[in-house]
């Protein structure tokens, strides 16, 4: 199910918030509002994704996200 191959129908991006977030329960609230979303949206309920979480050198954390539209 998650396999990636850097395909076209793939894409790589990374997250960050415009504020300084340190505390790991606020960007996973953030991420949970942003997949809310996107599960709403017609076109985007069938993405598959992996989300990792990662922490800055000054501790802002940011979340690198692995899309896969399965049938594109």
């Amino acid at each position: 199910m998650y396999n990636f191959a850097g395909g076209r129908s793939e894409l790589f991006v990374t997250l960050t918030c415009s504020e300084n977030v340190q505390d790991i329960h606020t960007i996973k609230q953030y991420f949970k509002e942003f997949e809310n979303k996107l599960k709403d949206h017609d076109t985007y309920y069938e993405l598959e994704y992996i989300a990792i979480y990662e922490q800055s050198a000054e501790g802002r954390w940011h979340i690198h996200l692995f899309i896969k539209y399965p049938d594109n």
